[in-house]
């Protein structure tokens, strides 16, 4: 088998800062930044024609800064200053594939990108790269299978973000939001939620303190945003550690209250066993009218207003007293274990879906790998296609998996609007379907479809993510097909103060 270093096969062009008009003209050319590279969430237009100009066959990097390797291709504009082309030199090499394989090398670029404070691609690392050389076939064919699989693995990362905006519409049409209290529920401190304890470091001048594995120590990179429990500490105490540090019990709320940056103030996350923690963290061991999963779910929503509470210096922190002092809503706890049945039933569904995420990213790596050290040749050869039929079979039969007991369901969450209702009736998550009628019955309710602000409102919401944008044809054919349904939940009315049809929302779910 042939290789072939990158520098011969593709030239480098760094490209420029571009002026950037805020009312292009039919003149205009698309500017393409780091984050386009991504995504097609934001356009940005130059009327500059001095700079590197990209077409859909070219190939583009991040060549500077903490994105340093990241890949893009199959868009056509100016690049900016942070971004390189790769422009191919000839037509032996397919540019799907060629970009494939670079998106498969960003650990390679960040391990060897070179500045002390800012990264930036190291130009030799690039050109020495080694790729094999396969016919333009081959390669378009690789290049198929492989982008097949990365859509099997980002719809998995979708239905996992479509079950968290699930749970947070849960939580908010049941509780209303947090902050505005629309719902008028009792505001209690939180020292009110339960007891408030304060972690610390037991003296590193004593190694006896620390242990390999008698109980953990958890700091606040252990807490992280999208995940329900604290992740597994690097560090662990002795007998004598735990002794004299402080620890809570299954059950509690650990928040990070001490950081460098008030982003990360306010993360939490529940702990499903018994822990020790230290200084950075204040933990909330809830009492019995509260709920831990309502509980959780109460700071996810609220992080900002939990933020405002820190101090005003460069290092911000949250103390134990200004924390105990914050008021939070309290519901009756009967509500909050309603919600918690919902919550443990969509995180067994997360789970699952982890785990066959993790399967799949396995696969593409172990089918990646295969195609890039150039072991499939021929199409033939690519029966490999096993494994690509294999995580196809594993999205398939998650499906039959997390289907949903109706009986269950019905039982269980009746009185709840936007509940797990919805995964009944839809069988599944993966559902499109179940988006649309959660978001229109959400935001419209008590008042007619209007396009125009679904699609001001869908947008607002789902801004920074790709490929959850507005797509108006889609729409339409969705509540085209809705309304064809006999038990639609959309309504067709005439209103003879405007002498038109409106589209309006059922109350029931049918």
């Amino acid at each position: 088998m042939k290789f072939e270093k990158f520098g011969e096969i593709l030239s480098i062009h760094k490209g420029k800062k571009n002026t950037i008009i805020e009312s292009p003209s039919s003149d205009s050319v698309r500017v393409l930044q780091i984050d386009d590279l991504r995504n097609d969430n934001l356009y940005q237009y130059t009327d500059d024609k001095t700079g590197v100009f990209v077409t859909e066959k070219d190939l583009m990097i991040v060549w500077d800064g903490a994105n340093a390797g990241t890949i893009g291709y199959g868009k056509q504009g100016y690049i900016g200053s942070t971004i390189a082309a790769l422009r191919r030199k000839n037509e032996l090499y397919d540019t799907s594939f060629l970009g494939l394989f670079l998106k498969s090398q960003f650990s390679y670029f960040q391990k060897n990108a070179t500045g002390a404070t800012i990264p930036h691609i190291d130009r030799k690392s690039l050109e020495n790269l080694m790729i094999p050389h396969l016919s333009i076939e081959t390669q378009i064919h690789i290049a198929n299978i492989l982008s097949k699989a990365e859509r099997l693995i980002q719809q998995r990362k979708e239905t996992i973000a479509l079950l968290d905006d699930y749970l947070k519409s849960t939580f908010l049409e049941m509780f209303g939001d947090p902050i505005r209290n629309e719902k008028g529920w009792e505001k209690i401190p939180l020292k009110k939620f339960g007891e408030i304890i304060t972690g610390n470091t037991p003296p590193r001048s004593d190694s006896d303190n620390f242990s390999d594995n008698y109980i953990e120590w958890i700091k606040t990179d252990n807490i992280e945003n999208n995940i329900l429990y604290v992740k597994t500490a690097n560090e662990y105490l002795s007998q004598k550690g735990l002794n004299k540090s402080r620890f809570v019990t299954e059950g509690a709320l650990m928040v990070a209250c001490i950081a460098g940056s008030i982003e990360s103030i306010g993360r939490a996350c529940l702990t499903n066993r018994k822990v020790a923690f230290n200084q950075q963290i204040n933990a909330i061991q809830p009492n019995e009218n509260i709920n831990s999963f309502f509980l959780h779910n109460l700071f996810k929503n609220s992080r900002l207003y939990i933020q405002s509470h820190t101090t005003k210096g460069m290092k911000k922190i949250l103390t134990k007293g200004e924390f105990e002092k914050i008021l939070m809503i309290a519901p009756p706890i009967e509500l909050q274990n309603q919600f918690a049945q919902i919550v443990e039933k969509v995180e067994v569904l997360k789970e699952q879906y982890k785990s066959s995420l993790l399967e799949l990213e396995n696969l593409y790596g172990s089918l990646s790998a295969k195609a890039f050290r150039g072991e499939m040749i021929a199409e033939e050869k690519f029966g490999d296609n096993k494994i690509f039929d294999k995580m196809t079979e594993i999205i398939s039969t998650s499906h039959n998996k997390e289907s949903v007991n109706e009986e269950d369901m019905i039982n269980q969450f009746e009185d709840v609007q936007l509940s797990y209702d919805y995964i009944e009736k839809y069988n599944y998550v993966e559902n499109k379907e179940i988006q649309w009628e959660i978001f229109l019955r959400k935001y419209f309710l008590d008042k007619p479809i209007i396009l125009e602000e679904v699609e001001e409102l869908f947008n607002s919401k789902y801004y920074d993510e790709s490929d959850r944008w507005f797509k108006y044809e889609k729409f339409k054919d969705y509540i085209f097909h809705e309304l064809q349904k006999k038990n639609s939940f959309i309504k067709q009315k005439f209103n003879d103060s405007t002498r038109q049809l409106e589209l309006l929302i059922s109350n029931e779910i049918n």
